[in-house]
């Protein structure tokens, strides 16, 4: 079976010369690599990025398991373990993973070093460990050194664009974030999870008709995916529609997001105020296994209804957790309206070494 991958390097090579092209150093490893690995590595590692694409709980377990395979399978194989590192990491995206979340990015950075280590030449590999260290270390600057190694080594790899976007939308720097996003879009434009990024920096511009079309669209791509729901909860909330913005969490169904109650709750608050309590105790019964990302989710929530004091307590809490997923969240409109101004919510965010 590994004779097809030598055949295909032999072939690409030339072809590479029947064009008269000249393959640089990197690029004549890059066609080489496919030509040593061991195909059921290979195989298990192609399965794991489909799965990982998903944009679901279930597709980033599936990802795990096949990405250990590849490992198992071809220890030396590089590109298996950046992808290790990717689902590694996603999995405290998830409130409802079944995985262990505790350690997940440490596990995650290991995995993303061992791939450097192996083949310091893999863009993936260098996007990987970028990605963790944003979100998983909060070190911006080693963040933005690995992405942007990312991008030298291979401008075409659509996810180091995407995770520079994130890095950049951290930072409130909205329209470098939108063209780096726009760039992953160019790459990978069936891509869910950059449709819904994109769609989340255009909501922190002011384009809220563009942002609906993107997480419509990013929803159209991955009937499954969650996040669009939140994002577009935040619109309507902006729009001062709260009624709207609890029919599109009630929309989000599965146990992703089970905020059924909550939406109940948000919708009755929504036609009568004196209701704040209600749901003020429906959001404080979210549970989740993911403790950071169920402080997140329940900070936008109580700022969403107007409930200043346990938004800032919840969000204080989720800082406090070092593994804290989804930073955009810091800048979330719902919480920015309700807390933005507060000496609490200042002085947390300086702590991060960020702009309020």
């Amino acid at each position: 079976p590994g004779e097809v991958f030598a055949t295909q390097s032999r072939i690409a090579e030339r072809v590479a010369a029947a064009l008269d092209v000249t393959l640089l150093s990197r690029e004549r490893q890059i066609v080489r690599r496919g030509a040593t690995v061991d195909p059921q590595a290979y195989e298990a590692y192609l399965l794991g990025r489909y799965q990982l694409n998903r944009s679901t709980s279930r597709g980033i377990e599936a990802a795990n398991r096949y990405f250990e395979q590849a490992v198992a399978h071809d220890s030396l194989f590089a590109p298996a373990h950046a992808g290790l590192a990717d689902a590694m990491a996603q999995i405290s995206f998830y409130p409802e993973m079944r995985l262990p979340i505790a350690g997940a990015f440490d596990r995650a950075e290991a995995a993303a070093r061992r791939a450097i280590a192996l083949d310091s030449s893999l863009a993936e590999a260098h996007a990987s460990l970028g990605f963790i260290l944003l979100n998983g270390k909060r070190d911006w600057l080693g963040a933005e050194q690995q992405l942007r190694r990312a991008i030298a080594l291979d401008s075409n790899y659509a996810p180091a664009h995407a995770s520079f976007s994130d890095l950049l939308t951290v930072q409130a720097r909205y329209p470098e974030a939108l063209a780096a996003i726009d760039r992953a879009l160019h790459l990978e434009p069936t891509s869910p999870a950059a449709r819904f990024l994109r769609g989340a920096v255009l909501v922190q511009l002011g384009r809220y008709d563009e942002a609906i079309a993107e997480e419509r669209t990013a929803m159209s791509l991955q009937p499954e995916y969650i996040l669009p729901h939140v994002w577009l909860a935040q619109i309507w909330f902006l729009r001062g529609d709260l009624a709207g913005m609890a029919r599109e969490l009630g929309a989000a169904t599965g146990a992703a997001l089970d905020v059924a109650n909550v939406s109940q709750a948000i919708a009755a608050f929504a036609g009568d105020p004196s209701k704040q309590p209600e749901a003020v105790v429906a959001i404080a019964n979210l549970r989740s296994v993911n403790e950071a990302l169920n402080a997140v989710r329940q900070a936008w929530m109580y700022a969403s209804i107007g409930a200043t004091d346990s938004a800032l307590v919840t969000f204080e809490r989720a800082i406090r957790v070092r593994s804290t997923p989804g930073l955009r969240f810091l800048r979330m409109p719902a919480i920015v309206k309700a807390i933005g101004s507060t000496p609490k919510y200042r002085s947390l965010m300086a702590e991060l070494g960020l702009e309020p």
